[in-house]
């Protein structure tokens, strides 16, 4: 829709970053690309739903303290990915997973991630933020999964094997294994919508010689239950 054209004509000091050649949209990626380019110690993302009030920054500026985290309160369907951090926790954490894709849990990986490493979630009054009212068409339109729901269902099922293999292996994971991690959780997933039997999805995360020198091998098996 060229609003960063039209952002950049109507307001020249602002800066706009483009990434072009994407054949999808990712919000993560797009999150990123976006802390790279600023360069304030405080980092504010909102999506582009959301209209903060005019006085939002002269509120919450004086009221930021490193080592916390700031999300809108009470908790709303749309107004969730609105975050103020600092840029070194936002490094420390490795910023968003780009590896999920299509719509949701983006943010709430982000704010799991940034718990972590123990950060402190504080609130800040939802009504500074207004939400423009749309449908989930236009939610998922850039996507590939043009479904909310299974798009969820996907990036869920990817967040919680995700933190389940952090923990056990006590080490974060490399690029490599979230994105085949990613390909797995939504094959899994679109098996489960087929009605196919297998609904088990095991994981294998660590092997280890017993006493008697045989290898054996921990999973992690996730089982998701029949559709009605």
């Amino acid at each position: 829709e060229q609003c960063g054209v039209w952002v950049e004509q109507h307001y020249p000091h602002v800066k706009v970053v483009r990434v072009p050649k994407q054949p999808c949209f990712n919000v993560a990626h797009a999150r990123d690309q976006g802390a790279a380019a600023a360069d304030a110690p405080w980092l504010c993302f909102f999506d582009a739903d959301v209209i903060l009030s005019p006085d939002f920054a002269q509120q919450m500026t004086p009221t930021l303290q490193a080592g916390n985290y700031y999300v809108g309160q009470p908790w709303k369907r749309g107004l969730t990915g609105t975050v103020i951090c600092t840029r070194d926790d936002f490094v420390q954490v490795g910023g968003y997973d780009e590896m999920i894709q299509g719509w949701g849990e983006e943010d709430v990986d982000f704010y799991n991630r940034l718990l972590r490493r123990g950060a402190r979630s504080l609130d800040f009054p939802g009504e500074l933020l207004t939400l423009i009212d749309h449908d989930d068409q236009m939610r998922v339109q850039n996507y590939s999964v043009k479904s909310l729901p299974v798009s969820q269902i996907i990036n869920r099922l990817y967040c919680v094997a995700k933190f389940d293999l952090m923990n056990v292996m006590a080490r974060d994971l490399s690029g490599e294994e979230r994105r085949y991690l990613h390909a797995e959780a939504k094959q899994m997933v679109q098996l489960w919508l087929q009605r196919k039997p297998e609904n088990h999805w095991r994981i294998p995360f660590r092997q280890s010689p017993s006493l008697h020198g045989e290898e054996i091998t921990s999973a992690l098996v996730y089982t998701l239950k029949p559709l009605p």
